[in-house]
């Protein structure tokens, strides 16, 4: 049962954008419901730097790190690790990767978490919502880019 949970979704677009909706708009296309407090989430910050906290931000102010970034290349994979409903101490990986088709105008994102341990594997059964997750990523590569 320590096998990696993966789950892929083929976008219509290009490698960098479907990186730049995945890490820039992550609080547009996570799901509330999924944070300690869903009544107050704001939005997810996610650094560009390895070792930086990967946070979700809350309207009155309180921060919940979720895991720190391991590896950011733009148009390319994405890695934190993650504790959401975890221990800290025994996180798993998040490991996205973004392999363009041949034509280049869709992307295939595949989502895996792995690291499973004997301190985290007992909460492993709590990760099923990564396919809607998924579902709500690819609605948000869709929707055309606002300018402010």
């Amino acid at each position: 049962m320590d096998e990696p949970i993966v789950h892929s979704v083929v976008v219509s677009a290009a490698p960098e954008r479907a990186f730049q909706v995945f890490t820039e708009d992550f609080g547009r296309w996570w799901d509330p419901r999924l944070t300690a407090a869903p009544h107050t989430f704001g939005t997810v910050h996610v650094p560009r730097g390895p070792g930086e906290d990967v946070v979700f931000e809350h309207t009155d102010g309180v921060r919940y790190p979720i895991g720190q970034v391991m590896e950011y290349e733009p148009g390319r994979r994405f890695s934190m690790s993650f504790w959401l409903a975890l221990d800290r101490e025994h996180p798993t990986r998040l490991l996205i990767e973004f392999e363009p088709s041949p034509a280049g105008a869709e992307t295939r994102v595949t989502l895996t978490q792995d690291g499973w341990t004997a301190g985290n594997i007992a909460e492993r059964q709590k990760y099923t919502e990564w396919p809607d997750l998924l579902r709500r990523y690819a609605e948000c590569v869709e929707e055309p880019r606002t300018t402010r």
